[in-house]
């Protein structure tokens, strides 16, 4: 596997990757009026965005670990706004992505969340594992751990840089996310609470249409016999098996092209979800992964094992949560916010909203909760 060397730029000074905790590999000023253009369809139905001064974008690398707990450089971007006070700080978790070029690090709107940097927040949105600094890497799509953890270290990361310049951005974070993002958004916020409780505090998490029990998703597209967005399946199979190292033999695993070619369609990034989409062919489950995956041996016990071990279910939040979810969703089933509603009634907290909308996954829906609530 290729390593990639960094040069990271901090202040004045050039640092090797090997030797800092944190740096920013570049930094640009894109026109607010220009930011403000990706909510422009929304413009009648949130508050206005501050369409006047600069919105500064910047991408940064920091150290975290991988899933076996390996030190590396991940990367990320930090967007505020360059010439307002600060209103807030919101870890905007993004969705799923497949393509490299996706990733916030080199497509800076990846994360609906950023449009709040026009309301005066300043927005962190990691690449996660396998992007960006770390695309030669597997992504460890839906790994609570792993998530949780590259996400806190941002954070961190962005504090102390920001301490630097003389800005103290405090301990309070809003956090908000969608489809994997909301996956995300509860894995930050889970080990916010739990591990480092005294040094963060989530004020409220927004989150929409969210896959947070992967085994109930599974058993639904089993049961089902479709995906109606295939690339998810072996998405979510590598990333279970690079996360929960369970060393699948992924070549027995998947069916058609996928045998032969899940590293070049998959691994290598170049290709987005929906041409992965279009190069399996296919919504068939059957024709996607291999019936044994469910079959009850080995190694479909140790998948089982991962899809459950990486619920998002079963713990209690401190932070109030909205929950939100189209309930014709075909990417990801409603019944995952059902099963998280109902885990948070068992666990005694009501301090939720839980809105079901009519549609499909795809809806500006959410963001328009979102900034109306934010964006005051």
């Amino acid at each position: 596997m290729k390593k990639i060397v960094l040069t990271l730029m901090f202040g004045s000074l050039v640092f090797s990757a090997s030797a800092i905790k944190y740096g920013t590999i570049r930094k640009v000023a894109v026109p607010a009026s220009e930011y403000a253009s990706h909510i422009s369809g929304l413009s009648r139905m949130v508050p206005a965005a501050d369409t006047t001064g600069q919105i500064t974008v910047e991408v940064i690398a920091y150290r975290t670990l991988d899933p076996r707990g390996i030190p590396v450089m991940a990367s990320g971007i930090v967007t505020y706004p360059a010439d307002k006070p600060l209103k807030g700080v919101v870890m905007g978790q993004h969705g799923t992505i497949m393509a490299d070029r996706q990733a916030p690090s080199n497509y800076y709107y990846a994360a609906e969340a950023s449009q709040l940097a026009t309301y005066g927040y300043m927005v962190i949105t990691p690449d996660y594992i396998g992007y960006g600094t770390t695309v030669t890497m597997p992504h460890p799509y839906l790994d609570v751990d792993n998530t949780g953890r590259v996400s806190v270290d941002m954070l961190f990361a962005v504090r102390d840089m920001m301490a630097q310049r003389g800005v103290e951005l405090g301990d309070s974070v809003t956090v908000v996310g969608y489809s994997q993002g909301a996956a995300a958004a509860l894995s930050f916020q889970k080990m916010a609470e739990e591990q480092y409780g005294d040094r963060i505090k989530v004020k409220h998490t927004y989150i929409g249409g969210g896959p947070y029990d992967p085994m109930l998703t599974f058993q639904i597209l089993d049961k089902l016999g479709v995906a109606y967005h295939p690339c998810l399946v072996p998405l979510s199979v590598i990333g279970f098996d690079y996360g929960s190292d369970l060393g699948l033999d992924l070549a027995s695993v998947f069916e058609g092209g996928l045998k032969e070619h899940y590293g070049e369609w998959v691994l290598n990034k170049r290709f987005d979800t929906s041409q992965v989409d279009s190069l399996i062919g296919t919504t068939r489950l059957d024709a996607i992964v291999s019936p044994a995956l469910f079959s009850g041996d080995a190694a479909s016990e140790l998948f089982a094992d991962a899809l459950v071990n990486n619920r998002l279910t079963g713990w209690k939040p401190q932070a109030p949560l909205f929950i939100f979810h189209a309930k014709d969703d075909t990417y990801v089933p409603v019944q995952n916010a059902y099963a998280l509603v109902k885990s948070l009634e068992e666990q005694g907290f009501t301090d939720y909203v839980f809105k079901e909308v009519p549609g499909d996954h795809i809806t500006p829906l959410f963001m328009i909760d979102v900034l109306n609530m934010l964006g005051r």
